[in-house]
């Protein structure tokens, strides 16, 4: 779980770095970065309950 925990924070470092060198796709990436957020969220809370329940 900390390797997948680990994973997630650096493709979310990276995705915050790409937003900020390129001001003007921010708009777009904004959804994209919601739907991102919504995704990371659902897998950490799975994989939590994953090792809780199992």
């Amino acid at each position: 779980m900390t390797h997948a925990v680990a994973e997630h924070f650096a493709y979310t470092c990276i995705y915050f770095v790409f937003v900020l060198s390129k001001p003007k796709f921010v708009s777009t990436l904004c959804i994209a970065g919601n739907i991102l957020s919504s995704y990371l969220l659902a897998v950490f809370t799975s994989e939590i309950l994953y090792h809780v329940f199992y």
